[in-house]
């Protein structure tokens, strides 16, 4: 199990490169990567840096074989402390009720079929 988890992490990292379009990953020929892992980042409004960021994040708490409660903790106790501040966090299996466009500084992404919104402390790290 552990071999399979690291050769899919392996594959990530080959594919995920600096300053590239979070919103469509591509490969170093072109092509569109990641498949079913990562259907997409839905929606942002945080700088290319914090995407990378939280996308990597994202993707390791994806890859948890525990609740999506859990996972919920996870991320949130990841984000807590390496850059404290209040972080907002939802993880679900189902599409969130929440209102995007009332949101600020956050991630909303879509791995499997896991919905992840993250919403990052306004004062925090800008």
């Amino acid at each position: 199990m552990w071999r399979q988890t690291l050769g899919m992490w392996i594959v990530i990292l080959n594919i995920i490169r600096p300053h590239t379009n979070v919103n469509k990953p591509r490969l170093l020929n072109g092509s569109t990567c990641l498949g079913k892992l990562l259907k997409q980042v839905r929606q942002t409004d945080l700088s290319e840096e914090w995407q990378e960021v939280l996308l990597e994040l994202i993707l390791d708490t994806a890859l948890l074989r525990c609740p999506v409660g859990r996972k919920k903790s996870r991320l949130a106790s990841k984000l807590r402390t390496m850059y404290c501040g209040d972080w907002k966090i939802h993880v679900s299996r189902d599409v969130p009720e929440i209102n995007i466009q009332t949101l600020e500084n956050f991630m909303y992404a879509v791995v499997g079929d896991e919905h992840f919104i993250v919403c990052k402390p306004a004062c925090e790290h800008s």
